[in-house]
């Protein structure tokens, strides 16, 4: 006899409550073994993240082709001896992910059906299609937890992430937020800033998830309409943070703003704790190299970010070229947590400045317009000789503060023969992922082909 069309949809819905449960028993296993490595010895933790290493190399050249045939061109053994054999494996680019098959970065019997896919922003200029299984799936859940937790929320306080693709709205959230387990609410950017504000009201969040510009936006709009929101803490993700921005977000929001580091392909490898000395890495997920223009590892020093996962089996990714600059850290915050350290994230590979003499400046230089006149900017370089600031007026905004922004990008480009022009505009928008990009050069540098790109020291 057949079933029941009820009958057949509780069916469904009984497996999907199990696969739930399954799913955050394994999140919270993760977290609690994080939880317990915090005050780890850093001889240890790198002991265990070599053994680590060893085992996603192993894994990656013997069963995800892609690695495979590097391995069998470069001549490489799989089995590492020390951490100058794991450098020697050549670095994965994003054009790769673009350019190739996902099948590739695959283990062998794995299909597109076996994984949760998410597409990268393309901040970058190379947006790509990003896998992850539902090992990788829980411990992204688990370390939130754990973040959320270090800001001094709790696991049943109430959490809204305001980004650009909301998720699928299904029975799965419904049933956790009835255990109130996850009280979990999404907002679009896409919103405007009054829709977002009533949103917020209603939700009464006691943690707010966004864009830094997001947060610049309606903490601006906030204080014009004398607006109140009362979360515990702000969690700033996917966008650099200028530290004026901070200060101001902090005070209309009456509440601290932690900023992570992460991307889609590698979701969660640095947060702030509440002493905000540098992002804590998570060892037990992700292996970060900082690599200077010769592509040696460097340690308190500006270079280039490469990450390896550590968690992926669905779709790993060797010595991965993030695109990033930052600067690795040999000291412990003060707060006793002995995660590496990362101390800054201080921009992007290809944001520089490309000068008349064919110098090239990072952009973030360019990229620290934080005046209380200004509400918001974008500097455009539209060719070598000529430097364009759009500005989005605030209060008090006058001609002393135009001057004060030329200088700032005239001392930016070395004072060469450029042409610096200042204009007001009403809004700048966002970019397609809900994103305020504060930097964009509008052609490309004769060399721009390269692999490594040289940042000129100022």
């Amino acid at each position: 006899m057949k079933q029941s069309r009820e009958g057949v949809e509780a069916g469904k819905e009984k497996e999907r409550r199990e696969w739930v449960l399954k799913g955050l028993t394994r999140s919270l296993i993760y977290y609690y073994s994080t939880k317990g490595k915090e005050r780890m010895s850093r001889s240890l933790q790198r002991q265990q993240q070599f053994q680590s290493l060893q085992e996603a190399v192993a894994f990656c050249a013997s069963t995800v082709p892609y690695y495979k045939d590097i391995f069998k061109k470069h001549h490489l053994s799989s089995a590492l001896a020390s951490f100058e054999d794991f450098e020697k494996i050549p670095l994965t680019p994003k054009t790769d992910l673009r350019d190739l098959p996902a099948e590739r970065f695959f283990p062998y019997g794995r299909s597109r059906s076996d994984h949760w896919s998410s597409t990268t922003t393309g901040s970058s200029g190379i947006p790509v299609k990003i896998y992850r299984d539902s090992v990788a799936d829980a411990w992204t859940k688990a370390l939130l937890f754990y973040i959320l937790n270090k800001a001094g929320v709790g696991l049943f306080d109430r959490f809204c992430r305001i980004h650009a693709a909301l998720p699928d709205q299904s029975s799965l959230k419904g049933f956790l937020m009835r255990l109130g387990i996850k009280r979990y609410f999404s907002l679009s950017v896409s919103a405007s800033n009054e829709e977002m504000i009533k949103d917020l009201q209603k939700i009464d969040p006691q943690v707010i998830y966004a864009y830094p510009s997001t947060l610049i936006h309606l903490s601006v709009y906030m204080e014009k309409h004398h607006v109140r929101l009362f979360p515990k803490a702000l969690i700033g993700t996917g966008e650099m943070l200028p530290e004026g921005w901070r200060q101001h977000i902090e005070k209309v929001f009456q509440a601290p703003l932690y900023h992570t580091y992460g991307s889609t392909e590698f979701p969660r490898v640095g947060f702030e704790c509440q002493k905000k000395q540098g992002y804590h890495l998570f060892p037990d997920v992700v292996y970060l190299e900082i690599l200077d223009d010769r592509g040696r590892s460097v340690v308190d020093q500006e270079g280039e970010i490469v990450l390896t996962h550590l968690n992926n089996p669905g779709m790993p990714l060797l010595r991965y070229r993030m695109g990033d600059c930052g600067i690795l850290s040999t000291r412990s915050c003060s707060c006793g947590i002995t995660f590496p350290l990362l101390e800054q994230v201080t921009g992007r590979m290809d944001d520089f400045l490309v000068l008349p003499s064919g110098h090239k400046v990072t952009a973030r230089f360019v990229t620290q317009l934080e005046y209380p006149e200004i509400e918001r900017y974008r500097v455009v370089q539209r060719a070598p000789d000529l430097v364009e600031a759009l500005v989005v007026p605030g209060n008090h905004f006058n001609e002393a503060v135009t001057e004060k922004i030329t200088q700032t990008l005239r001392d930016a480009c070395l004072n060469e023969k450029v042409t610096i022009r200042i204009k007001t505009v009403n809004e700048l928008p966002l970019s397609r992922n809900g994103k305020l990009q504060t930097f964009f050069r509008e052609f490309k540098a004769n060399d721009e082909s390269e692999e490594t790109l040289r940042l000129a020291p100022r």
